[in-house]
């Protein structure tokens, strides 16, 4: 090659990089607002037609109109949505996704298999379905009250897989109440724990109000407490924990905190600029105010509740994650608790 050649090679070379980096420059100094206007927004969502699918659907219409961008569902199997959304690093801007919060932070601290992402490392919106436990009683069940319920022998809880979120809860709750019994995983869903409730085969579950709200509705259930220190909007009737003159031991806050932590995080991928995140994050607290969105939710669930911000979501997770001795704690109170079905 000749030297005129080369130095020709050289001036393109360096003539394509400047026109790389210029639209580099050009792409990273666009507003959000434009950056979102007209491209397509993944929400990753899964099990077809489940809870979080349902709100993710009613959402999306309205999430379209307050970022511009048409916002298109992707369903995945439960256990490969975080693991599908953390490894799309900076590219992640446009695809977030949704999934109960205490799955997310839960399965990450109990190892459970197939886990590959740091949830604290993600960028969390917005809560868009928050809950609070309650205590839950199959009516077939003699007692009636926490204190009978102190005084019986042989209990048994429901859960689906043995480290998951209701298996875990009934878990602390016994140590917590200071209940003798044991958890009974391997259910195939909360449908089938709440038909085995109501036929007496199991006594207590521990899940979420939301849920709580329909079991009761539809006679399947008695709600004994909400656990929290005030009364959930959505079953106002039912006692909070603290009404009862029950005392969380300070050696168990941590657990009983990690239990309460359930809700519907909607979380963008590691990476993506802060400026973004902040724009999304206003985005959804908007949308918690719009009343059209709230009476779709409630229409379909028989709820709708403020969202809780994505910076309180991010702070929450960040927390818990950060007792290190968290994992041992609940891994003690499953091999204590649990036995398979």
């Amino acid at each position: 090659m000749s030297r005129k050649r080369g130095w020709i090679k050289i001036g393109w070379l360096l003539f394509c990089w400047g026109v790389v980096l210029a639209g580099k420059e050009a792409w990273s100094a666009q507003s959000p607002e434009e950056f979102y206007q007209g491209k397509t927004l993944v929400l990753i969502s899964s099990d077809p037609g489940g809870p979080t699918d349902v709100i993710a659907r009613t959402m999306a219409p309205y999430l379209e109109k307050e970022i511009g961008a048409r916002v298109k569902i992707e369903n995945k199997k439960t256990d490969e949505v975080m693991n599908y959304l953390y490894k799309q690093g900076p590219r992640g801007s446009l695809m977030v996704a949704i999934k109960a919060s205490d799955g997310i932070i839960g399965n990450e601290i109990l190892k459970a298999p197939g886990v590959q992402y740091e949830t604290d490392k993600f960028n969390f919106l917005a809560d868009v379905y928050p809950a609070v436990k309650v205590f839950q009683l199959s009516p077939k069940l003699p007692y009636k009250t926490l204190s009978a319920l102190r005084e019986a022998r042989g209990l048994k809880a429901g859960g689906t897989s043995a480290k998951g979120a209701l298996a875990m809860s009934s878990a602390v709750m016994l140590e917590v109440l200071g209940l003798e019994g044991k958890v009974i995983s391997g259910y195939k869903g909360k449908k089938e724990l709440t038909l085995a409730m109501a036929r007496g085969e199991i006594d207590f579950v521990v899940t979420s109000d939301n849920a709580a709200m329909r079991d009761e509705k539809d006679g399947y259930v008695v709600n004994l407490m909400v656990l929290s220190d005030k009364r959930s909007a959505v079953i106002p009737h039912v006692p909070a924990l603290a009404e009862l003159g029950v005392t969380v031991p300070k050696d168990k806050g941590p657990v009983y905190r990690f239990i309460n932590s359930g809700g519907m995080a909607v979380a963008t991928s590691p990476g993506v600029p802060q400026e973004r995140v902040e724009y999304l994050r206003a985005a959804f607290q908007r949308l918690s105010k719009n009343q059209d969105l709230r009476k779709a939710v409630e229409k379909l669930t028989g709820t709708s509740k403020d969202f809780v911000s994505g910076k309180e979501v991010q702070e929450e997770m960040g927390e818990i994650k950060s007792d290190k001795e968290m994992a041992a704690k609940l891994d003690a109170l499953f091999k204590k608790h649990t036995a398979l079905r």
